[in-house]
Parts: structure tokens; C-alpha cells; sequence
């Protein structure tokens, strides 16, 4: 029997379809993998998907043999909040089971079967159209979902493996020894392929991540939208009577969003988790192609926020540093030191000084000729009158910050 190269094609191109949640653009990107939080063993969740429809749209598997997911409470909890119920028979499975696809048609029957996929936490880091140019700086550094197909949810495992230090207990998430990921993106849309590796810059010299980068990761990590469960329930799942209507061919607008549910690929949805704070009515890739538009309407609206990103208020400019003080800008009081016999002169805090360096001292008016008055009297010449010294300098600069305060 001769091969169909037209179907290893097709398979092909279904099994790497929108894979990952992230757009990735064309060429390399070095990711960061976030480590798991608390409460996890591994830095993933898996689950199992069916392409169903005409164009091969991703629904979740819900045969619980096949899918691990559907028994974990906090994927149960999520799917509870949106409304959802798990069904007790998977349709896509029945539908294989009823056809006797195994044994009729095996080629069709690994088509349509359960395919594993995995969800992890990613920070993008650096990326390059092609291999002959320059990387440049991913900014700024945010976390995205990656919904992995099981391709490259194997490459990065065994990349993951490879790497971790058996004898320091070091993994490739260490934030003093992180290694990164490479990952590999061909063409766009339905003709997108992806491969996945090690960054052979990091893996010669483990990177070192800022204070600000641990800060956005541990953030990450606690913010209850990035729950893997609570990302396979709200940009996978879809209800039983969605998932009937595509086995139908109907068309539906809620579909999955993890990338691969647009016939448009990956490249047509934008991830935001539902999240009101990244909603942008005006945006079209919010408004056209995410399920979550109304939801995240919705929470806006309730919010009072009014769509858009929001903002935080402008803190407020600091204060212009004052110059420091010098004894010739200071006022003349019109009183002479009674012990350096100088002119004083008049501190922001009311107290006077001289030349002299007496600060509060004893004064007298002196007595001028008519044609000079005590206030433009010239002080008379003395070693002390310099107004330049540095303990004069220093008690000015003492007086003008307690003024200050």
C-alpha cells in the first residue's frame, strides 16, 4: 500500500497548530521558564486535547482515563466558576469508539485521538528574525502562558533534564543559574512550525536574574489568574454543547484560546488572562478574536474602569534641591556682633550670625554719619570675615537644613 504523504502532512500541521498561547515572532526566542509555585511539583500541568471540525478547532478531552486534569479539584473549581460542566462521556472518544476507526481506519483513528499538551509560565528574554542577526532585548520582561504541543513539551523536558545539576539541586528555573530555552518559530499561520532547544549562550554561562525580574516572577507566581488549572480552564475549556456543534461543523465563537482555536493561528489571538487591567476595547485582536471580550467587558464596566489600560496617578515631582546657604545672600540685620564687632546677618530660622561665626550673639546698633546708614555700613576687615571658611561654610549648611525641616 503505497503512503499518504498528503495525511503525515496534515497530521503534521495539526499536531503544531497555534500550539503556544504567546504569539511568537518568526525566527529564535530565548524564554525564561518560570519555576513551579509552593504547592507544585513540576512546572507544568498537562492536559488532552481533540481538534475537531472541519478546521480542526482544540477542544479538552474529557475522557478522565486520557485527560488528567478532569479529576484535579482546582481545574473542577474553575470550571464550576465559568459555568461549565464536565460531562461523563467524551464525545470525540465516542464518536472513535462508535466508527471502530482502530480497527476501520487507524491512520484517521491517530488523527482524531487525544493529544497531550502542557501549560507552563514563561518570561520571552531575547529574540532574532534569523541566525544571522543580532539578538535583541525582549522589554518590557512579562510572563505569558505557554500551551505547549506535545513536540516541544518533550524537547523542553528533556532539555530541562539535561540540565539540571544533580549534585547542587540547581534547575534551569534557578534564579542565580538560569539556563534558557530556545525556541524556533517557521512561517505563520496554518504553515507554522515550531522546534524547541537549549540557548547555548546560557547553558556556557548560566544567567543571573535581576532584582527586578525575581520581583515580577514571585508576583507571577502568587497571582491566582496564572493557576496552570485556572489557564487550561479558561483558554481551553469549552462546554459539551460547543464542543457537539463543531463535531457538527456549526461555527461557534467560543472556542479554545490557546492558540490554536482561529483558523487565522496563533498569531490572531492575543493573551491577556482576562484580565481587566490589559482590556482594550478598541484593540481587535480583543474585540474580534478572544473569547473573553465580553468577560473582560463586563469586569471593566463593574469596575468602573472604562476600558483602556489603566494608569497609575502621577507621583508627585520631588522638591528642587535648595542651593546651600552662603553668608553674603543672607539679609543684614542692621545690628553689630558685640563680641567680633561684624555685622549679623539673618537666618531662615530668625536667629542671626556674623562673620565671625557667632550664631545669636549679643548686638548693638552702631551709631553712623548721616550719609551711611547701619544697614549698608561696611563691615570692617578682619581675619573672621572672610565668609569663606569651611566651619563657616558648614554651620551655614547645618542651619539651612534645620530651616528646611
Amino acid at each position: 500500500m503505497p503512503i499518504n504523504v498528503d495525511r503525515m502532512r496534515k497530521d503534521k500541521e495539526e499536531a503544531q497548530q497555534g500550539g503556544p498561547g504567546y504569539a511568537w515572532p518568526v525566527g529564535d526566542t530565548n524564554t525564561y521558564l518560570l519555576p513551579p509555585p509552593e504547592d507544585y511539583e513540576v512546572p507544568y500541568t498537562e492536559y488532552a486535547i481533540h481538534r475537531v471540525g472541519p478546521s480542526g478547532q482544540t477542544v479538552l478531552c474529557f475522557n478522565p482515563k486520557k485527560n488528567k486534569i478532569l479529576t484535579n479539584p482546582k481545574f473542577l473549581e474553575f470550571a464550576k466558576e465559568r459555568g461549565i460542566k464536565i460531562p461523563k462521556v467524551c464525545e470525540p472518544c465516542a464518536q472513535m469508539d462508535s466508527e471502530d476507526l482502530w480497527n476501520k481506519n487507524r491512520d484517521e483513528a491517530i488523527r482524531k485521538s487525544a493529544k497531550m499538551r502542557g501549560v507552563f509560565l514563561i518570561i520571552p528574554w531575547t529574540k532574532r528574525a534569523s541566525s544571522k542577526e543580532d539578538w535583541s532585548e525582549i522589554s518590557p520582561k512579562r510572563v505569558y502562558p505557554f500551551f505547549a504541543p506535545k513536540d516541544q513539551w518533550d524537547e523542553i523536558l528533556d532539555w530541562f533534564m539535561e540540565m539540571y545539576d544533580k549534585e547542587l539541586k540547581k534547575d534551569v528555573t534557578d534564579f542565580d543559574q538560569a539556563r534558557l530555552f530556545r525556541l524556533n518559530r517557521v512561517g505563520t499561520g496554518q504553515a507554522t512550525r515550531y522546534s524547541a532547544g537549549g540557548d547555548t549562550s546560557t547553558i556556557q554561562k548560566p544567567l543571573v536574574l535581576s532584582k527586578d525580574v525575581r520581583a515580577i516572577v514571585m508576583k507571577a507566581l502568587a497571582d491566582p489568574e496564572n493557576c496552570y488549572e485556572r489557564l487550561v480552564a479558561y483558554h481551553v475549556l469549552v462546554s459539551p454543547e460547543e464542543v457537539a456543534a463543531l463535531m457538527q461543523g456549526v461555527a461557534t465563537d467560543k472556542v479554545a484560546n490557546d492558540g490554536g482555536g482561529d483558523a487565522g493561528g496563533d498569531d490572531a489571538v492575543k493573551v491577556c488572562l482576562g484580565n481587566p487591567e490589559l482590556f482594550n476595547p478598541n484593540d481587535p485582536e480583543c474585540s474580534k478574536t478572544c473569547r473573553l471580550f465580553q468577560e473582560c467587558k463586563a469586569a471593566v464596566e463593574a469596575a468602573g474602569k472604562g476600558g483602556g489600560k489603566t494608569t497609575k496617578a502621577p507621583e508627585p515631582e520631588p522638591e528642587p534641591e535648595q542651593p546651600p546657604l552662603k553668608l553674603e545672600d543672607l539679609p543684614l540685620t542692621g545690628t553689630v556682633c558685640s563680641l567680633c564687632m561684624q555685622l549679623q546677618r539673618s537666618l531662615p530660622d530668625g536667629t542671626t550670625v556674623c562673620a565671625g561665626e557667632h550664631v545669636g550673639a549679643p548686638a548693638f546698633v552702631p551709631k553712623a554719619p548721616p550719609s551711611q546708614s547701619p544697614a549698608s555700613a561696611p563691615a570692617a576687615p578682619s581675619q573672621a570675615a572672610s565668609g569663606n571658611s569651611r566651619k563657616l561654610d558648614e554651620l551655614l549648611r547645618q542651619r539651612g537644613q534645620k530651616a528646611k525641616t
